[in-house]
């Protein structure tokens, strides 16, 4: 990840802060998210990992900017897991 930081830095003159966390694990999102206190979440995980990010970000106040799950019959157990934290996402924005 430091690799990461500094080519970012040489090529472009910015300086980034970066981690590693386990995103399959809420908690471990949110205490990221509450320590950087990011305006937005870019979400560049695995499709499988969405909803756990999404949950975290919920649960922080933070926006996040998702790619939409390209193939869905890929990932049958995805829809029926996350149609709760939808509900709840869609309570929370009404």
């Amino acid at each position: 990840m430091r690799q990461i930081a500094a080519t970012i830095q040489e090529m472009h003159g910015v300086s980034i802060q970066t981690a590693a966390v386990d995103a399959d694990i809420v908690a471990e999102m949110v205490v990221l998210i509450k320590s950087f206190q990011p305006k937005m979440v870019i979400n560049v995980a695995l499709p499988y990992q969405d909803l756990t990010i999404m949950e975290a970000c919920l649960a922080t106040g933070c926006i996040i900017s998702t790619p939409p799950i390209t193939n869905p019959k890929t990932w049958p157990n995805l829809n029926i897991a996350g149609s709760g934290l939808i509900k709840s996402v869609s309570k929370k924005l009404a």
